[in-house]
């Protein structure tokens, strides 16, 4: 996030489209916000009422340990694992 700005996340959606095995993590800064096993979903989105605050010098990260490719629509096994993330929210300033 740029300097006196802050970030409020209020959606984030995950595609999975391979069917890929693993497991997958979304962090804010030093906050995991979840661990999902991939193997569960295909898509799969969150929601928050109430925006979580990234701050400034912050970061929005996805860390994926893939154990093994999918079988995307095409039928023949990927040769590596893809996933997408969506993050949307609201940006704004901070007060000091």
């Amino acid at each position: 996030m740029p300097a006196n700005s802050v970030f409020g996340v209020t959606d984030i959606v995950v595609a999975n489209f391979q069917g890929d095995e693993g497991v997958l993590t979304i962090s804010f800064g030093d906050r995991k916000i979840t661990t999902i096993a991939l193997e569960t979903f295909r898509n799969q989105d969150y929601h928050w009422v109430t925006p979580i605050e990234i701050p400034e010098n912050e970061t929005v990260t996805i860390s994926v340990t893939c154990a093994k490719p999918g079988t995307p629509a095409t039928g023949r096994q990927a040769s590596e694992c893809h996933e997408v993330l969506n993050v949307s929210g609201v940006l704004g300033t901070t007060t000091r």
